[in-house]
């Protein structure tokens, strides 16, 4: 966890990633598959990012 300096309060970051066209064309598609997203990352935990994308870490970048 992460803290701020100058305050010394903890910080944790959640992220909704959404992208186009896969979730959507126009932009009112993509905020509400991002914000929906987001609060499938808060349920998930602290630093947490929620997409619909598939990603496979190799050796060498994990």
């Amino acid at each position: 966890m992460s803290q701020i300096v100058a305050c010394g309060m903890p910080t944790t970051i959640s992220i909704g990633v959404a992208t186009a066209p896969a979730d959507g064309e126009h932009l009112l598609q993509i905020l509400e598959c991002t914000d929906s997203r987001l609060y499938a990352a808060k349920r998930a935990g602290r630093n947490s990012v929620a997409s619909g994308l598939r990603v496979e870490l190799t050796p060498q970048a994990a």
